[in-house]
């Protein structure tokens, strides 16, 4: 691919901006395009607010993209976790602070029996 080959593939920039909503459309298209969901969510609203601090447009591209970057960072990080297959967390009233842990049926038949502790029971310490 030669030079003039790339440069007719790059659109010019624009100078008209026309109506708003057609620049509306072609950004929600790119970003669609492109796999940025957080820009095309949130690019109204902060350019809104770029407008109001009367920030630069490089400013606002920084923004933008720092803010597409940290939600990928939690994505990735919420996906990993899931994949990871960790066990699922027990809610706080589920869990006991006291006392002797709970043990499964079949881990009790392995702690009972003759020589553990008087008459065939375990020898658990008492609290």
């Amino acid at each position: 691919m030669t030079t003039t080959e790339t440069a007719a593939q790059i659109p010019s920039p624009r100078r008209d901006t026309g109506p708003e909503e057609v620049v509306d459309t072609a950004i929600d298209e790119a970003c669609r395009t492109l796999h940025l969901p957080t820009i095309r969510s949130r690019v109204q609203d902060m350019a809104s607010e770029a407008m109001r601090q009367r920030s630069s447009y490089k400013d606002f591209l920084a923004d933008l993209l720092e803010a597409e970057c940290a939600e990928r960072e939690e994505r990735r990080k919420s996906r990993l976790v899931r994949e990871s297959e960790f066990p699922q967390a027990q809610a706080a009233g589920g869990l006991r602070l006291h006392g002797e842990p709970e043990r499964h049926p079949r881990a009790r038949r392995h702690l009972v029996g003759p020589g553990l502790g008087q008459g065939g029971t375990a020898a658990l310490p008492d609290r």
